[in-house]
C-alpha cells in the first residue's frame, strides 16, 4: 500500500498527520499549562495564607506588649501618686489643699511654705 503512494501523497500526509498533532499538542499544553497554573496558585494562596497569619501572630504580640507597657506605667504613676500623697506635698491632689483652707489660713500656710523653702526675707 505505501508503495502504491507518491512521494507527494506521503509529504501530504505527513504534513496533515503533523498538523493535527500540533494542534493536539498545542491543546493539550495549554491545558496543561492551565493545570500547573492552578496548582501553583492553590500553593501560593496557602503559602500567602499561612505568611499572613504569622503577621497577624507577631502584631498580636507587639499589641499586647504595647498593652503591658501602657498598664505598667499606668500603676507606676499611681504608685508614684500614692507616695506623693502619702509625704502630703502641696498642690498633689489629696493632700492639703489651700483653696479650701479660709483666707487667713491661707496666709498663714504660704507663710510656712515660704519660710520652709527659704522663700522668706526678714527686712530690718
Amino acid at each position: 500500500m505505501l508503495a502504491q503512494l507518491t512521494p507527494f501523497e506521503l509529504l501530504t500526509a505527513l504534513l496533515v498527520i503533523g498538523l493535527v498533532s500540533a494542534l493536539c499538542g498545542w491543546a493539550g499544553g495549554a491545558g496543561a499549562l492551565f493545570r500547573f497554573s492552578a496548582r501553583v496558585q492553590a500553593v501560593e494562596s496557602i503559602g500567602l495564607q499561612l505568611v499572613n497569619r504569622a503577621k497577624g501572630q507577631a502584631g498580636q504580640v507587639q499589641t499586647q506588649a504595647t498593652r503591658n507597657r501602657k498598664l505598667n506605667a499606668d500603676e507606676e504613676a499611681e504608685i508614684l501618686r500614692q507616695q506623693l500623697l502619702a509625704r502630703g506635698r502641696p498642690g498633689v491632689p489629696g493632700a492639703q489643699d489651700w483653696r479650701a483652707l479660709s483666707p487667713e489660713q491661707q496666709e498663714v500656710y504660704f507663710d510656712d511654705l515660704a519660710e520652709k523653702r527659704g522663700l522668706k526675707f526678714k527686712v530690718k
